[in-house]
């Protein structure tokens, strides 16, 4: 009876959610087993937990290197940087630093393409063109809920659609719900995204090899990349079936419903107004490269080169590649710990699932074991962080290294006392029980002995005077007489 009031009420639970999703043209639902959650549940805490720990262990101890040379080469470039003028070179093989004025003399002429090759060239360190295609696009959201009996979940997804610009095509044949009500009311019924149009220029950014700042050379992979094209230009004419818009030119797609397929494109280029860059970088004869500093204890071939558009004296400079790097390295240690954390999470993910699969109060205490995971094994994380972040310090700056494994140490401290508190609580305190005399109840109390083991004593008499009282038994009877043998606890 039992075993069939379970199926029954498991099969109305199914129903009620298939009446209350079903409706819905635009959602699907999936649904996977407890066996099958706890299979995959073992398969991510022996195979895929390890792998992402070792992985994050490893991001940690690189990270850390990264910022003790880093931080190190800027303090070497600091020393040696020398400050030239924009009038001549200063020696090959120098560190140098420079705010002078970009030359257009050198650079090359861009064309923009498709329709507006005839109208639109710009002489500059690169021409970006940024073009849009209007169409439908498909979104998705699912969301997981955990079954009330059997330990399985219920992945609903919903299919939702929208009309919006977008850089690139859209193939809506790999659309899930086209005859779904969202999709006509937003897309129209049987529309589908065309593809680019010919006379429109797809998105793309062209760059120069190289351009002049100053009596330099500087390339464009670790200097010239850096200066912003957002500067927006405008074509000589507008061409045939465009609409300009200031800066905007629009393609109007009239053949199909809701102006699917229309194209809107923007160019950019720099600002010629603003040529003043300051620059960092080795001298190679003229020609400026990135600076590679001296080799030290675990450290070789860290590197700085550097632009930065306005005028940045030497100290503001470095200063802000310090901070720069220092904010990169935080990212990535708050990265790795929080990775870290979810990995000894999944670890102990199959206590959770098998608390999902007790009948009724499963997803309840399932939830309850995922967040008594989260919060015991927030400890192990922040050390095993901490453990190795220390043990790259250890080796490259000591002091900084032993403080932080002494912090790894009080937390490893802390998570191995907590769970042997735990387990002697579980166990109801057995070195107490293991102490008490076998058979003897723990709150048993020490009562007087009885009358049969007392025997036979003389009787007291209050109001008689002291000396006559009866006598005690003499030492010698009470070493004859058998001992007697009371009882320490009561019945």
């Amino acid at each position: 009876m039992a075993d069939s009031s379970e199926v029954d009420l498991e099969a109305v639970d199914a129903s009620a959610t298939d009446a209350e999703w079903g409706a819905a043209d635009h959602t699907d639902i999936s649904k996977t087993s407890g066996c099958s959650r706890l299979c995959n549940s073992f398969v991510t805490a022996f195979c895929v937990a390890p792998l992402v720990i070792l992985g994050m262990c490893f991001l940690l101890g690189w990270n850390e290197r990264r910022a003790v040379c880093s931080q190190r080469a800027i303090s070497q470039g600091l020393e040696e940087v020398v400050e030239v003028g924009c009038d001549a070179t200063a020696s090959s093989g120098e560190l140098v630093k420079f705010s002078c004025d970009l030359k257009r003399d050198g650079l090359p002429t861009f064309t923009a393409a498709a329709d507006f090759s005839p109208f639109l060239t710009f002489q500059g360190v690169g021409l970006q063109t940024t073009a849009e295609m209007y169409q439908c696009v498909e979104k998705s959201q699912s969301k997981t809920t955990k079954d009330r009996v059997g330990g399985g979940s219920t992945t609903i997804t919903t299919y939702t659609y929208e009309r919006q610009w977008v850089s690139s095509h859209v193939d809506s044949s790999r659309f899930q719900k086209k005859s779904s009500r969202s999709f006509k009311d937003n897309c129209g019924e049987g529309a589908e995204n065309p593809s680019w149009p010919s006379a429109a220029p797809a998105t793309n950014t062209q760059h120069a090899a190289s351009g002049s700042i100053g009596p330099y050379t500087v390339p464009h992979g670790s200097f010239l990349s850096k200066v912003p094209l957002d500067d927006p230009l405008e074509a000589d004419s507008t061409p045939v079936g465009w609409a300009r818009n200031g800066f905007e030119y629009t393609l109007s797609s009239t053949d199909r419903p809701n102006s699917l397929g229309s194209v809107r494109v923007r160019f950019h280029g720099n600002n010629w107004e603003h040529v003043r860059m300051t620059v960092l970088g080795r001298n190679n004869d003229g020609v400026l490269e990135r600076w590679t500093a001296p080799d030290s204890w675990l450290c070789s071939g860290f590197q700085l080169g550097e632009l930065r558009m306005g005028t940045h004296g030497k100290d503001e400079l470095f200063a802000a590649l310090q901070a720069e790097s220092s904010v990169l390295t935080t990212v990535l240690r708050l990265v790795a710990f929080l990775v870290m954390w979810m990995g000894f999470c999944c670890i102990f993910k199959p206590l959770e699932v098998a608390a999902d699969c007790i009948p009724w109060i499963g997803p309840c205490l399932g939830d309850k074991v995922a967040c008594i995971i989260g919060i015991a094994t927030c400890p192990a994380a922040c050390g095993c962080s901490l453990g190795v972040a220390g043990a790259v310090w250890v080796v490259m700056r000591p002091v900084v290294g032993i403080c932080m494994l002494s912090v790894f140490g009080l937390c490893l401290c802390g998570f191995v006392t907590c769970i042997t508190v735990n387990r002697r609580a579980v166990r109801g305190g057995p070195e107490a029980q293991s102490s008490a005399p076998t058979g003897a109840e723990p709150d048993a109390q020490p009562c007087a002995p009885t009358a049969e083991q007392l025997g036979d004593q003389p009787e007291v008499q209050p109001d008689a005077p002291p000396d006559q009282q009866p006598d005690a038994q003499p030492d010698s009877q009470m070493a004859d007489s058998p001992p007697r043998v009371a009882s320490g606890l009561c019945c």
